[in-house]
């Protein structure tokens, strides 16, 4: 299509990152469509997006529906609180509650993400969209919500709720946590804009924290030493809409939050 690329590259790199990343630098097009091998595009969404995006003014990011299907039924994507068709910023975004934490649906200009060297993060096994996608919105200038169910994502039934390693994802958020630190030394923009950035470090801390509190094998000294707090917190609650007092308390004391997660577990 003239206006946008669909990247499928995973097939050929160990990495999902790498294969996005790498899609992202052969990309031809205007835009480009992140979409994962066992997930497919709804008939003739595509059609409607590329005459979209002709029709209408160059934005950042463009945001579309996702379709969720487990095998038995499929449901709908709730509705971002963004008006339909209407620009924001990053920022203004964020103050209505819309944060991206997936790649499904999520239309990006090829130029925006060259301008401000934005990829995927490599080796990260887990949350690599949030970390993303919490990039662009930090320097985005023009999201625009389309309410066009695009994205069909295939769920296996029950395999989320069941057999939970919180050891093995503990260890994984270790490097999760270690890219995010990294990436946030070096954000760019107002306390606005790097706030939207502090919220992804809440999020991710957060579900590191409640995996190593849960875990039989791990201690909280293994957490300190793994995790480098001094380069996560603190975060900037002033600027932050989501979880301001969950993250005031992170910020004023880990080792409260770590033990009431693991109080939590203990139950």
């Amino acid at each position: 299509a003239e206006y946008i690329e669909t990247i499928i590259f995973a097939s050929i790199f160990k990495h999902r990152a790498s294969a996005r990343n790498c899609g992202i630098d052969m990309a031809r097009g205007e835009y480009v469509l992140f979409l994962d091998a066992d997930d497919e595009l709804t008939e003739g969404s595509l059609a409607k997006l590329c005459a979209y995006l002709s029709e209408h003014e160059t934005m950042d990011m463009l945001m579309t529906r996702q379709i969720r299907n487990n095998g038995e039924r499929e449901r709908m994507s709730g509705e971002p609180r963004l008006e339909e068709h209407k620009s924001y910023s990053g920022v203004e975004a964020y103050q209505r509650h819309f944060i991206r934490t997936n790649a499904g649906g999520g239309i990006c200009r090829r130029a925006f993400l060259l301008e401000h060297n934005l990829s995927f993060p490599v080796g990260v096994r887990n949350a690599e969209d949030t970390i993303f996608f919490g990039q662009l919105q930090v320097y985005a200038q023009s999201i625009v919500y389309y309410n066009l169910p695009l994205y069909l994502i295939h769920e296996i039934a029950g395999s989320a709720s069941h057999g939970v390693d919180h050891t093995k994802l503990a260890k994984s958020h270790v490097v999760t946590m270690r890219a995010v630190a990294e990436i946030k030394s070096s954000l760019q923009g107002s306390r606005e804009q790097k706030a939207i950035f502090d919220y992804v470090v809440y999020q991710l801390l957060s579900n590191t924290i409640q995996d190593f509190a849960a875990s039989k094998e791990l201690t909280y000294r293994q957490f300190k030493r793994d995790v480098n707090l001094r380069q996560l917190l603190p975060m900037d609650v002033r600027y932050m809409y989501n979880m301001k007092n969950n993250a005031r308390l992170m910020n004023f004391s880990v080792p409260l939050f770590y033990f009431s997660g693991w109080v939590y577990h203990k139950k």
